[in-house]
């Protein structure tokens, strides 16, 4: 089709009567269908500026032809009709409400939000239709370089920093369905130590324990479920490492740890490095991965590494084997309790790894000697449940000792559906000579490990 001389084009719209009686979604539709068919490659070409002639573009074609929706005034549907269909549309609103963790998109007509401590709750804005919503959706994912279409109909990427994706489209869902969708916002708040103690997420003894593991070695998992609070947790810890340590973290895809403290003058004061992975779908080299990233970082000189989360068997094996090495590691991995994490280490990296289950269990458990679990609990709040330590005798087995725990006593309904869950916090046993030991041996004071001693039978 022929490009319309843009002069001639408001010349021809120049008198036309106002159309007030169009819909919001008929507008979408033929504004998006005008700029597909007219300034594509125009709008293609855009760098920094794209944001300022995609309004042009709309301000412009809303004006030659004197379109209004009953509802908005000019400015207003210009903005909605830009967030549709260069942003997020209806869910931006929830994206940067701090308070929000989780969209979930059961259908284009039925989405929740979930709040921090909260349960999900339906809100009343949708998509106007399914093709709506997979269009919007792969619109989005093309921030990961990923398509989504019925030929790959399931993708998990990022839409940006510290916002994760997961998209599944006909035909693994319904047609009429549209899309099923999870959009989860991570490390936008930055907990501290005091923030972990006042929600009662850890208490006293277990932040000074973990907070000397962090510091002194040795290395150690946080598991749980998703959203049980993990990198909440490994995020506040790294952020107490001195400046003078050098950490290198790895993430996929995304970045949710920021642990760059800079002075008045806007320099660096501590010393960190963060890399991510990245795949290269429209491209024939090789994705950068977890484990080809830590291969590099054992050449650049980290006191501290600090691995996002374990998902694959080749990363479980790469982190496990920088830990061996005697760097200090620190990472999280999705697990049902504190006993079955070394279970689930284990059985992801015999998926590419020859050696037998006693072996794998053994390498996981000197590789990281400290397990953390992590659960939210039925009212939203979110424990540490228990802090183990694990060690391998001399015939090969696997011993695992529980350092602390959080006991629940009771849930205490609110009569509207609602629940309070009371507990308490325990140190069942001391941790074994050969971590106290390395605490001294890495730089740990006598007073430090006297007050853990005071703090744990207080």
């Amino acid at each position: 089709m022929a490009q319309m001389d843009p002069a001639m084009e408001r010349f021809l719209f120049r008198n036309r009567e106002p159309d007030s009686e169009r819909s919001y979604d008929e507008v979408l539709s033929d504004v998006q269908s005008w700029l597909v068919e007219n300034h594509a490659a125009e709008i293609a070409k855009t760098g920094s500026d794209r944001k300022q002639v995609l309004l042009d573009l709309i301000r412009n074609y809303l004006s030659d032809r004197q379109i209004t929706v009953s509802g908005f005034s000019t400015e207003a549907l210009i903005g909605k009709l830009y967030e549709y269909m260069a942003g997020y549309a209806f869910l931006r609103k929830y994206l940067s409400d701090p308070d929000v963790e989780e969209i979930d998109i059961n259908a284009w007509d039925d989405v929740e939000v979930i709040y921090s401590g909260e349960h999900p709750k339906k809100v009343r804005e949708s998509f106007s239709s399914p093709e709506q919503s997979l269009a919007l959706m792969r619109r989005l994912l093309t921030a990961s370089e990923l398509t989504v279409d019925s030929a790959n109909p399931s993708v998990v990427g990022t839409l940006e920093k510290g916002i994760r994706i997961a998209v599944c489209v006909p035909p693994v869902v319904d047609e009429e369905t549209g899309v099923a969708a999870s959009i989860r916002v991570v490390g936008r708040r930055h907990l501290s130590k005091e923030d972990l103690l006042r929600c009662e997420t850890v208490n006293e003894p277990i932040w000074l324990f973990l907070n000397a593991c962090m510091q002194f070695g040795p290395s150690f998992c946080v598991s749980g479920a998703t959203n049980s609070g993990k990198t909440s947790l490994l995020d506040a810890l790294l952020a107490g490492i001195p400046d003078n340590r050098r950490i290198i973290t790895i993430e996929d895809g995304s970045r949710e740890f920021d642990l760059r403290r800079n002075d008045r003058k806007g320099r660096a004061k501590n010393s960190v490095v963060h890399l991510l992975t990245r795949r290269r779908e429209f491209s024939d080299l090789p994705d950068i991965t977890q484990d080809y990233l830590l291969e590099r970082v054992l050449r650049m000189n980290p006191d501290v590494i600090a691995v996002g989360e374990i998902r694959a068997a080749s990363e479980c094996m790469a982190v496990a084997e920088a830990s061996r090495t005697g760097h200090l590691c620190a990472t999280t991995i999705h697990a049902s309790s504190a006993r079955d994490t070394y279970l689930r280490m284990m059985t992801l990296a015999k998926r590419k790894n020859d050696l037998s289950d006693g072996m794998l269990l053994r390498i996981m458990a000197e590789a990281f000697p400290v397990i953390v679990f992590l659960r939210q609990l039925p009212d939203g709040t979110r424990k540490v449940m228990e802090v183990a330590e694990g060690t391998v005798t001399e015939s090969g087995e696997i011993h695992q000792r529980t350092l602390f725990r959080y006991k629940v006593d009771e849930n205490i309904s609110d009569g509207n559906g609602g629940l309070q869950t009371k507990g308490h916090f325990e140190q069942c046993s001391r941790p074994s000579e050969r971590i106290l030991n390395g605490f001294l041996e890495n730089g740990a004071s006598r007073s430090m490990l006297g007050q853990m001693e005071r703090e744990g039978s207080s």
